[in-house]
């Protein structure tokens, strides 16, 4: 099968979506693809920041900016940022969609443990293998 074209990394902030933005920027390197990487605001909270004109997209994404300058290895091209309002999973394939991406790279929510059997994890996928 073919490598990928555009790689979307989904981060939380947490050090499991650290690790595998890493693993996409290395990815996206390798294989000359282009990177994107989305970070998704709970819609209650984005409602909450509204109420109180807190810009909460333009602060997430200069977070994510700082997030993923700390995470990609240094020879990474800027990745391409998107924050989206919205359920998770929904939200990541429907901007995965929308970009073409040919791979979505997800780690588990950062929780071990007992946290991780009762909250469950949620990763979104596409069908695609190739060798490095």
């Amino acid at each position: 099968m073919m490598p990928p074209r555009s790689i979307l990394s989904a981060v939380d902030f947490s050090d499991a979506s650290k690790a595998s933005l890493h693993c996409a920027a290395r990815l996206a390197a390798r294989c000359a693809a282009g990177l994107h990487v989305v970070h998704v605001i709970d819609p209650l909270l984005a409602a909450a920041a509204r109420m109180h004109h807190v810009g909460l997209v333009a602060d997430t994404r200069g977070e994510l900016d700082a997030f993923c300058r700390d995470a990609a290895p240094p020879p990474l091209v800027g990745p391409t940022l998107h924050v989206v309002i919205g359920s998770p999973a929904a939200a990541i394939c429907e901007t995965a969609a929308a970009l073409g991406a040919d791979l979505i790279v997800a780690g588990s929510r950062g929780l071990s443990g007992l946290n991780r059997l009762m909250m469950g994890t949620t990763v979104c996928w596409t069908p695609l293998a190739f060798s490095l």
